[in-house]
């Protein structure tokens, strides 16, 4: 005898859902897959407490707890079987008939404009057992309850508006969702690819999830386990499964947190980075999962941009599994959870520093153009990166040596107010830098910037421990002036006699006149030890690194003009200022003040006119030799 069939109307709700994801162009149809699995797990899950907390008598109470998915090319069907909880008459009609429950109704609520975007969005919003329709035109439910006696029964829908129910046979307890595939739905029906969504999407659900008996999903979620019981292999043997490397990490870390939200986290760190041009925006590393399901995988509101490069899961149930990848940005528990993993990893990497100092300058030569990113665009944690940043100095013993800026400023002398740094390509072109001689002398260090980003690295911090940063470059060297003082006056200079101070000051005058639409000024040098001439910039204008930032993004770019500083004590400017008044006229003067102006520019790179400086420079060296071969 035939079973007596029901049916039902959808509700009004259901129906609307039904209506987009049937015709609207969904993007992500695989997820369909990963929401049966996920209540699949659910069901499991509950029939496991009910074992565990009840003594009442249960269907099928010893058979294993798993998830089977099974394809059937002829009939172009998947079923996902489970035996777990099972549903009676009402609870099928409750739980699938209606989605007042699932969170869902919210979602419809927000597409009631019907924008393509809006439409478009469903593929990244979790519409639970509903979006089975993205792929089948027809859908079955076989349930039989975990209780005692109660009859199996059998839901059935086009998806079009109606269901239908009626009792069945069922052996066991458990749900069979039977997904009868549309005509162009034939990637489904393969092995291959149903398994690559359950890698890719229910990897980590704690039940067997099996297709033509063997398991597929058989690495366990570690993050979730005590700290305690998970072994160190365990930790590399799973890092090596989620970035499929076969390196170890530089160091890994495993967070639990039960307040003010719950979540787990696994972070590793890769020992090279991932980001071969490590300015440009690359995949981020984390995937956001909730009670192992995964949610998104390189979820950029878990990480500020500069911690891209590190690698791992979170796991929350606090974070709903219908969450758009448009309401994750906004979404509280993601904001403090993206929160407290920034703090762990910086405070982390602090640690690094002062305990294991190698380890810290293996990670720093990796990632430090990250750290200095971070320090440019993310304001919030600006200072605490600062701490993190090493430099090379006018005290290290050479280019491989790093202080931190705490080591600096704790070596500073006590008359020092500023922390002061040079920028240059390398440490031997710094080391003959004419604006570092007057350092030297007072045996005050300088920061070696080597990197074209570190100037903005350091305008943005703008200090360091209440000490500003200033480049050596400025003009103004009234901050150093009391450093050492007592030591200078013991070396007690002879006083120069007045005709040498008045033909140093008429050499000037000519400079000036010279170098009028060149420089902004000229004047004598009190930073200058063995060098002739320096040019500087402006204490308020930019410093030449700057200025060769701001050229290489703007071609039109002029930059500031400098200051030209004459070192009176210099050979070349004191034998210069002899020939210039007994000769005013003299050629030989008028290029050999070009080529020392010059000579400033081809130190820093900046010569504009390499011919006519080498036309310059054979005049000089044909009048000097024309004078020693006589």
């Amino acid at each position: 005898m035939d079973k007596e069939v029901k049916s039902y109307e959808f509700k009004a709700e259901v129906k609307q859902l039904l209506h987009l994801l049937a015709y609207s162009l969904y993007k992500n149809k695989e997820i369909f897959l990963r929401e049966l699995i996920s209540n699949a797990s659910d069901a499991l899950s509950k029939i496991r407490y009910i074992k565990l907390t009840t003594q009442e008598e249960i269907e099928d109470r010893d058979i294993d707890l798993e998830i089977e998915i099974i394809i059937d090319k002829k009939e172009r069907t998947i079923k996902v079987v489970d035996t777990g909880i099972g549903m009676t008459e009402e609870e099928l009609i409750e739980n699938i008939g209606t989605i007042a429950k699932s969170g869902t109704l919210e979602f419809l609520k927000k597409l009631e404009a019907g924008s393509q975007k809006e439409i478009d969005a469903i593929g990244q919003f979790g519409v639970g057992f509903y979006s089975s329709f993205i792929v089948a035109d027809k859908v079955r439910i076989i349930t039989k309850s975990y209780k005692k006696g109660v009859k199996a029964v059998e839901w059935e829908s086009d998806g079009t508006g109606s269901f239908t129910i009626k009792e069945t046979e069922k052996k066991r307890r458990g749900t069979e969702v039977i997904l009868h595939l549309k005509k162009d739905e034939d990637e489904f029906l393969e092995k291959y690819r149903i398994e690559q969504i359950i890698q890719k999407y229910s990897n980590f659900i704690s039940y067997p999830i099996l297709i033509e008996k063997g398991q597929i999903n058989k690495i366990e979620a570690i993050w979730l386990k005590p700290k305690t019981l998970v072994k160190e292999e365990e930790y590399i043997e799973f890092y090596k499964f989620i970035t499929h490397r076969n390196d170890e990490p530089l160091f890994y870390h495993h967070i639990i947190a039960d307040a003010p939200y719950q979540f787990r986290a696994l972070l590793y760190c890769p020992k090279t980075s991932f980001d071969l041009f490590q300015y440009q925006i690359t995949e981020y590393g984390l995937s956001l999962y909730t009670n192992k399901v995964l949610i998104q995988q390189e979820c950029k509101d878990l990480l500020p941009r500069f911690l891209r490069f590190i690698k791992g899961v979170v796991d929350s149930e606090d974070v709903p599994l219908n969450i758009s990848r448009e309401t994750i940005q906004n979404n509280n528990v993601v904001l403090k959870i993206k929160s407290i993993i920034t703090k762990n990893i910086i405070e982390l990497l602090e640690k690094m520093m002062n305990e294991e100092k190698n380890k810290y300058l293996e990670f720093y030569k990796e990632y430090k153009t990250y750290i200095k990113e971070g320090i440019v665009e993310d304001w919030e944690n600006k200072e605490k990166l600062g701490k993190l940043l090493l430099f090379n100095s006018s005290k290290c013993k050479d280019e491989n040596e790093y202080i931190s800026l705490k080591e600096y400023i704790d070596r500073m002398y006590p008359e020092q107010k500023e922390i002061y740094y040079i920028c240059g390509t390398n440490r031997d072109t710094i080391e003959n830098s004419p604006y570092i001689e007057i350092f030297k002398k007072k045996d005050i260090e300088v920061l070696y910037l080597f990197d074209p980003i570190d100037e903005i690295v350091v305008n943005n911090l703008s200090e360091f421990n209440e000490k500003k940063f200033k480049s050596i470059e400025q003009a103004n060297l009234d901050s150093i002036k009391e450093i050492k003082k007592e030591e200078e006056k013991k070396e007690e200079k002879k006083e120069e006699d007045k005709e040498t101070q008045k033909r140093i000051s008429k050499l000037i005058k000519y400079f000036k006149e010279l170098l009028k639409d060149k420089v902004k000024d000229v004047v004598e040098s009190n930073r200058l030890v063995d060098s002739p001439c320096v040019l500087v910039h402006p204490e308020e204008g930019m410093s030449f690194q700057t200025e060769k930032i701001m050229k290489i993004i703007n071609k039109d770019f002029k930059g500031t003009k400098r200051v030209l500083e004459i070192n009176p004590e210099n050979k070349i400017i004191k034998n210069l200022a002899i020939i210039y008044e007994r000769d005013k006229d003299n050629e030989f003067v008028k290029n050999v003040c070009f080529q020392l102006y010059e000579n400033c520019l081809l130190i820093e790179g900046n010569l504009e006119q390499p011919v006519d400086t080498i036309k310059r420079i054979n005049s000089i060296l044909n009048e000097a030799v024309e004078l020693k071969s006589k």
